[in-house]
């Protein structure tokens, strides 16, 4: 027996892997219930992390502001020194 192929492979319903959607489910039944299980699933999932304790948070903050504000300076030097460099050079 041969077996027959839709010469159309992606349209829905002629391919046995990708069955037509039945009409009396209606529209976004199924897409409802998908919804709710991957709700359930990233619930379950955030009851696993392990969240840091504020006294971490506060103290990771101020060594992000203190490098910042070093960065800062040493740029705002640096601007300073090329742009007087620059200027005696222009004169």
């Amino acid at each position: 027996m041969v077996e027959r192929r839709s010469p159309k492979p992606r349209v829905a319903g002629s391919n046995p892997a990708c069955p037509a959607i039945r009409m009396n489910e209606g529209f976004g039944v199924g897409m409802i219930e998908q919804l709710k299980q991957f709700l359930a699933e990233a619930k379950s999932e955030f009851k696993k992390i392990s969240w840091p304790a504020p006294e971490d948070i506060k103290g990771s903050t101020a060594v992000v502001c203190v490098t910042i504000f070093f960065i800062m300076v040493l740029l705002a030097t640096y601007d300073l020194i090329i742009s007087s460099l620059m200027k005696l050079i222009i004169k």
